[in-house]
């Protein structure tokens, strides 16, 4: 997969925005792999490591990470700072494709989902209760191997959606990276990645370029304007496992290319996790609002 930077001056193209989620991958773990999509986008773009919060504000687990990632606010914002049921401050901070949504009513959203937290009631879900048009959700309760067997369905129907419909804003999530990390953990006693979470890694690289392939092939490409995202919400220890305040746990990423043109930005020194949704949603021409009151900044400045 290759992202081609020779866009046309003057040329209005209609925006869009794909935000790929790596559940669960650590950023140390990146340099260490051949990964022909993050490599691509990193290329045309930028990939710069973020950092989650610490344990007093919130456990790096998955709810709180991805919350923090889609509304551009920190925990003591949005409330969520477990996977257990809690009170949400998501009627004051949305996330991002309720943003869109709000301000750009006639422009579709789209999540393909396997995680419980996300698409159900599960601990303080839905996440993404409202604001997305097209919710794909399969649940990792009801397959035997959880993510491992319901990431290939997300994947599958993901391509579908950037094949058939006119999403501006997509979001796909892939978990099978945390399963196989909490399963044989990380890295070995010598240090070097487990084999298992490489090739989690690996295939989701693999997928996330096949879902820029789709895009490429969409009729009307020439006329849109797409921005990629891949992110993580956390990390996990050695042995696998997270929630805790080690620097394994708390490593967060963040890759951002544009499809036919150059980014026109950079991440700079003090790119953070909440920068990912006002930045996204800058692309989608929605201005950020003082009054939403963001940790986060558009890194388009």
């Amino acid at each position: 997969m290759t992202v081609n930077t020779s866009g046309s001056a003057g040329q209005t193209k209609r925006p869009y925005a794909l935000i790929v989620a790596w559940d669960g991958v650590r950023f140390d773990a990146l340099s260490e792999l051949q990964l022909p999509t993050l490599s691509a986008v990193a290329r045309a773009g930028f990939l710069v490591q973020t950092q989650m919060p610490e344990e007093t504000e919130a456990k790096t687990s998955t709810a709180p990470g991805w919350s923090t990632n889609l509304t551009g606010v920190w925990p003591a914002k949005h409330g969520i700072t477990d996977n257990v049921a809690m009170p949400n401050h998501f009627d004051r901070y949305p996330h991002l494709l309720q943003r869109l949504h709000d301000a750009q009513p006639d422009r579709s959203t789209f999540a393909a989902v396997c995680a419980a937290m996300l698409g159900s009631t599960k601990g303080p879900g839905p996440i993404l209760a409202t604001g997305v048009s097209t919710l794909v959700f399969h649940d990792v309760r009801t397959h035997q191997r959880g993510p491992l067997t319901a990431d290939p369905l997300v994947h599958g129907d993901a391509v579908d959606q950037l094949t058939r419909r006119d999403h501006a804003l997509s979001f796909v999530y892939y978990a099978s990276t945390d399963k196989t990390a909490h399963l044989g953990g990380t890295r070995s006693d010598d240090g070097t990645l487990c084999e298992d979470y490489r090739n989690a890694i690996t295939t989701e690289d693999r997928w996330t370029g096949e879902l820029l392939d789709t895009i490429r092939d969409r009729p009307t490409f020439a006329d849109e304007d797409w921005l990629v995202v891949i992110t993580t919400d956390h990390g996990h220890r050695d042995q696998g496992g997270h929630g805790g305040n080690s620097w394994q746990e708390r490593q967060s990423f963040m890759a951002m290319a544009r499809l036919h043109d150059r980014l026109g930005f950079t991440a700079g020194d003090t790119a953070a996790n909440v920068d990912l949704a006002p930045t996204v949603l800058t692309h989608l021409g929605v201005a950020v609002q003082e009054e939403w009151d963001l940790d986060g900044k558009p890194l388009q400045g």
